[in-house]
């Protein structure tokens, strides 16, 4: 219920500035999530959900986190988005690039389908993607010609390296910002708040969630 009501608040927001299609979704959620005026509606939209709730401090800063973590879940996506573009591959692509990298020489494509958690079909798209851009090679195995085989190239290992490097450097300007003390304390709530999260995580049943997923069916 709760998703379906984002959604639908989502919509109406989309509604509001005119878009017709979802062609431009992320340019706009970008810009969108950055303004005051989101972040009031945000608000609004968090407190119209959960009005049964005694309005006391505590359940205000409830708001002002789920705020914060859309907010900061969105403009991380869209950092690393921008710095992958410069090397032509999206966030997929080039996570399942890095699961190749650091499979003992080659993968399966059923070993790749399980560790990056996508469907066949959506693999085989992205491997075909990062085969054209000679990233990758795939080939059969000698011993068993049913089973397909993908392994990185040289290339491919450069450009992990580069894009894994170009991601130190942001994440070092933005810390840099911070003085000692602070980068301290921030590393500390992230680790906390990290530890928390994954403690939640194993409190769910086995129906809401599932650790080891061995396939992900295709829509």
């Amino acid at each position: 219920m709760l998703n379906d009501n984002f959604a639908e608040f989502m919509d109406g927001e989309k509604r509001k500035v005119g878009m017709a299609s979802d062609i431009h979704v992320l340019d706009w959620m970008g810009e969108f999530f950055g303004t005051e005026s989101y972040r009031q509606r945000m608000l609004d939209w968090l407190q119209r959900t959960f009005s049964e709730e005694e309005d006391t401090p505590l359940n205000r800063e409830v708001l002002e986190v789920a705020h914060l973590f859309v907010v900061l879940g969105w403009m991380e996506r869209r950092l690393f988005s921008q710095q992958l573009a410069r090397y032509d591959l999206t966030i997929p692509q080039f996570f399942t690039l890095l699961v190749i990298h650091h499979c003992e020489d080659q993968c399966t494509m059923g070993v790749l389908a399980e560790r990056t958690h996508q469907c066949s079909a959506t693999l085989t798209g992205i491997i075909d993607r990062l085969i054209k851009m000679g990233l990758v090679e795939r080939q059969r195995d000698e011993s068993d010609r049913r089973l397909v085989l993908v392994r990185i190239t040289e290339h491919g290992r450069r450009l992990v390296h580069e894009s894994l490097l170009a991601r130190f450097e942001a994440l070092k300007r933005y810390l840099m910002q911070f003085d000692d003390e602070n980068r301290q304390q921030l590393i500390q709530l992230l680790r906390k708040s990290l530890a928390m999260m994954k403690t939640e995580l194993e409190n769910l049943s086995p129906l809401e969630t599932s650790e080891h997923p061995t396939s992900v069916a295709c829509p």
